[in-house]
């Protein structure tokens, strides 16, 4: 059996392999064919064989545990993987360079290791046993206390927005919220986790998209609307992170979310 140190090495070196398939399929641009339905995403072989790639190289490293992706799904013991070979699919097939992979480790259901890869930008966040860094070095959530002038990441401008969720967002803007749309959910939880944005708000994603951004966000200081997660992770709900004197506010906004403690 590898030791924790032991595994978290090897999720680094199939990371590094599977970063370069990544920006090599990046740099062809619009040439790949999603021509494939997976869950409702539109996806191209290019998604199955990192996917495969990742899924292999971890259950070399844990046979007995299970594995959940978009392509693949194995069903082993209580601990599992959680894989998203390409986040932020949209910006990689239109070639904006917002995109990452994402590996979360649990055991009974509590995040305990956390990964998210930038290929392009050379960026790898890492949460391991409450611990947390950027290639090597601690980060820390920024330690804004006001609305005024915060900027919060959203995906929540999509076709099909509701009503409330645009009457809300005027009602952080008019407190002095700023927005960024990115489509990378979990890249912008590890900004987040970074200090390169004070939060990151979607009203409706599945666990499963942002488990890995928003351990590593918490483990650096910032505080969850939806902290006591569990199975079944396919289901939609929403995700608010941000610095914590934030939070309050924030809820203030959004009422209907549960407030949780760092991680």
């Amino acid at each position: 059996m590898q030791s924790r140190s032991e595994r978290a090495q090897g999720v680094r070196s199939v990371l590094k392999l599977a970063g370069d398939q990544l920006v090599l399929g990046f740099m062809r641009g619009k040439a790949h064919r999603r021509d494939q339905t997976i869950r409702g995403q539109h996806v191209s072989d290019l998604d199955f064989s990192i996917e495969q790639l990742l899924f292999d190289a971890l259950r070399e490293m844990t046979p007995a545990a299970s594995i959940q992706g978009d392509c693949f799904f194995y069903m082993g013991d209580t601990e599992r993987w959680v894989v998203r070979a390409i986040d932020g699919r949209d910006n990689f097939y239109q070639q904006n360079p917002y995109f990452c992979i994402s590996i979360a480790y649990t055991s009974s259901q509590h995040v305990t290791s956390a990964w998210v890869f930038d290929p392009l930008h050379h960026r790898l966040f890492e949460m391991d046993d409450g611990q947390v860094s950027m290639n090597g070095l601690p980060m820390t959530a920024s330690t804004r206390h006001a609305l005024n002038g915060a900027c919060l990441d959203i995906d929540c401008v999509r076709p099909g927005a509701q009503e409330a969720d645009w009457y809300r967002l005027r009602i952080a803007t008019n407190q002095g919220v700023q927005f960024r749309q990115r489509g990378c959910c979990n890249l912008s939880l590890c900004d987040v986790a970074a200090g390169q944005s004070d939060g990151y708000f979607d009203p409706g994603l599945k666990v499963a998209d942002f488990l890995a951004g928003q351990a590593i966000a918490q483990a650096a200081g910032a505080t969850a609307s939806n902290a006591h997660l569990r199975l079944p992770w396919n289901n939609p709900m929403p995700c608010l992170v941000a610095q914590r004197h934030l939070i309050d506010p924030l809820m203030a906004i959004w009422p209907d979310l549960e407030q949780a403690v760092p991680l």
